[in-house]
């Protein structure tokens, strides 16, 4: 008898055991990681910041409730915060982050950073900027500048 009352207080033991190790964990810790996207459209350079050779970088924090981006604010701390830039590439970001759509069960908030450059190289004919996506999600758009054309007395190439 004195072995199945043990028998039973270790069955007990182990039951309570199990039942309060839940309620003991810790959630685990937050990663650096970003949800994975599913859709977007592509973003673009702006064409007037383009013409005007405007360059810089643009830090938004994004909130996604259910799959969609309900929130996108400029983080103008760590924004160059030139009056170009927040005149002509801070619309066109938070225009195209509102195009992010993630998986349905998706709720969260995270930094990206958007960065508008110029290649050093320059090309013959106007052509599509670079575009880049890192798996953080920060993107960068690289404009090619076109080389001017002469129209007399030009020294051969």
């Amino acid at each position: 008898m004195f072995k199945s009352k043990l028998l039973g207080f270790e069955f007990l033991s182990m039951f309570l055991l199990v039942i309060s190790l839940p309620c003991q964990t810790r959630a685990p810790a937050r990663t650096n990681t970003v949800p994975r996207l599913e859709q977007a459209v592509l973003p673009h350079y702006p064409a007037i910041a383009e013409a005007a050779h405007v360059t810089g970088k643009v830090v938004v924090v994004v909130l996604i409730e259910n799959g969609v981006v309900v929130k996108a604010d400029a983080q103008l701390d760590d924004t160059d915060s030139s009056p170009a830039i927040v005149r002509y590439l801070l619309p066109a970001t938070l225009l195209n982050i509102k195009t992010w759509h993630f998986g349905n069960d998706v709720t969260d908030s995270f930094k990206v950073t958007y960065t508008y450059a110029f290649a050093e190289e320059r090309t013959d004919i106007p052509t599509n900027p670079k575009i880049e996506m890192s798996p953080s999600l920060d993107v960068k758009i690289t404009a090619y500048p076109v080389k001017p054309k002469c129209m007399d007395g030009c020294p051969p190439d």
